[in-house]
């Protein structure tokens, strides 16, 4: 299904996580590890956060693999929060209205009713930020963005995460 990464940390650019990692979100598109579909060519999107109360956005139908605006974009924005996100279609209709993310007011999100890869990681992979940042873990995704197992834990299965100002919290999900 769709493969995503989330940030929370120090300023970096956007192609940081979105282009320059060994399995970046682009890469993903292509060439899941972790998901029911290989292949994410049916929309993207990224929401970033910087000196405004609500959050930018971009999203369109094309493969991220082959906008040449993503790129750009992505080498010029720098945020500390932004979420990416790469669509594999279940059969609804590619159009923009259904590429994630999705704002409303200051909130960025993601949604499936159907997500048949469930997979989470957090952790920490190597980006250009300037400086470290207050919290160790910065990334919560769902596949890892490189190889290094020292970078990523496992969300487990019935968990979930979320980042606070002391850093990621884990909370259990009953059903």
């Amino acid at each position: 299904m769709c493969r995503w990464v989330a940030y929370a940390g120090p300023e970096i650019y956007l192609e940081d996580l979105i282009f320059h990692q060994e399995h970046s979100i682009v890469s993903q598109s292509l060439a899941a590890t972790q998901s029911a579909w290989v292949t994410n060519g049916d929309g993207f999107g990224v929401a970033w956060y910087n000196n405004r109360t609500t959050p930018g956005l971009f999203k369109d139908i094309l493969p991220a693999w082959n906008d040449s605006n993503l790129r750009s974009l992505a080498a010029h924005i720098q945020t500390r929060l932004f979420f990416a996100h790469v669509r594999a279609t279940t059969g609804t209709s590619v159009n923009r209205s259904n590429c994630h993310p999705f704002t409303w007011q200051n909130w960025a999100f993601r949604y499936s009713s159907d997500d048949q890869s469930p997979s989470m990681y957090y952790g920490t992979p190597h980006t250009r930020a300037s400086q470290q940042g207050q919290h160790a873990i910065t990334t919560i995704a769902s596949e890892p963005s490189d190889s290094d197992a020292a970078h990523w834990f496992k969300v487990e299965e019935r968990t979930g995460v979320y980042w606070t100002e002391r850093g990621l919290e884990h909370f259990k999900i009953n059903v």
